[in-house]
């Protein structure tokens, strides 16, 4: 026969799990700050669609449901009302879920918002398109394209073509990209290594927030905040690095046979609004004090 060891709390502790079970089962704790409850929520891709579902029974969708979708954020929101008026004495079991909802979904990576027309390779893009490493990105005349791929995102203005590097890896990370027209402000995840070039510039980053725009003989480059090391493509001896915090030192990048390969210029075409909002789809912040712009 066994020899088992008596354990003369353990039917207290085991008193006490149940107990507390009772207790969660009768009461609600509120599971989100300001909110009794958040939905369960499914996100997932079906026939090109990308569809969210989420767990509302008893929910009026005409009446006690909101949805909204701000840059690459859905939020889902509403009240769900309890209409009985029920002593609280007769009251034997309360399960469900009562009072005010919300559940906020980070979308995907893919296009989060654009204005006129672009183009993601040969197709046209629209809100959700994906953009994979290896593609070219167009962007219209009197045209905006706001976009993700991976942990970093991209605001491409008028006249924009972008070239992604092709990506050996499965989940979609930008190595570098090309700049042949136009003008793109990025953010970049934190600690990837990363490259920008154009006809006059190679720019290694290491997560940056950058605006680049390509002019007729130049190229100007901002690092909004943190490193970047800016190398003239036909002199990379006269290459300088420059750390930031907050539009510190934008440069102008020359071709050979100018006086000076790069020079200081001014902050010009790009917002702390705009940086802003490409930093909360990826659910960041960038560096500087929000409040104050």
């Amino acid at each position: 026969m066994a020899i088992v060891r008596w354990e003369p709390f353990s039917v207290f502790t085991s008193l006490e799990r149940e107990m507390q079970d009772m207790i969660d089962r009768f009461s609600i704790r509120p599971i989100a700050e300001g909110f009794a409850w958040k939905p369960a929520t499914d996100v997932f891709r079906e026939n090109g669609k990308l569809i969210v579902r989420s767990e509302l029974p008893g929910i009026d969708p005409d009446t006690e449901l909101f949805i909204d979708v701000e840059g690459n954020v859905l939020h889902i929101k509403g009240e769900k009302k309890f209409e009985l008026e029920v002593d609280e004495e007769h009251r034997y079991l309360r399960e469900c879920r009562y009072g005010s909802f919300r559940r906020d979904v980070m979308l995907p990576e893919g296009v989060a918002r654009l204005r006129g027309e672009a183009r993601i390779g040969d197709r046209p893009a629209a809100r959700g398109s994906q953009v994979k490493p290896g593609d070219v990105v167009t962007v219209g005349r009197r045209s905006q394209l706001v976009f993700v791929v991976g942990r970093d995102a991209f605001l491409a203005r008028a006249g924009s073509r972008i070239e992604f590097s092709a990506g050996g890896a499965t989940r979609a990370v930008v190595s570098g990209l090309r700049v042949v027209t136009g003008a793109l402000l990025s953010v970049f995840e934190p600690g990837r290594p990363k490259r920008i070039r154009t006809a006059t510039a190679t720019i290694g980053i290491r997560g940056t927030g950058i605006y680049v725009e390509v002019e007729k003989m130049r190229t100007y480059a901002c690092t909004c905040y943190g490193e970047a090391e800016l190398v003239p493509v036909d002199e990379p001896k006269e290459a300088e690095t420059v750390r930031t915090t907050h539009h510190d030192q934008p440069r102008y990048i020359y071709p050979k046979g100018m006086p000076r390969m790069i020079e200081r210029a001014p902050v010009i075409n790009h917002t702390d609004a705009e940086l802003i909002l490409l930093e909360s789809l990826v659910g960041r912040k960038p560096p500087f004090d929000e409040q104050k712009y």
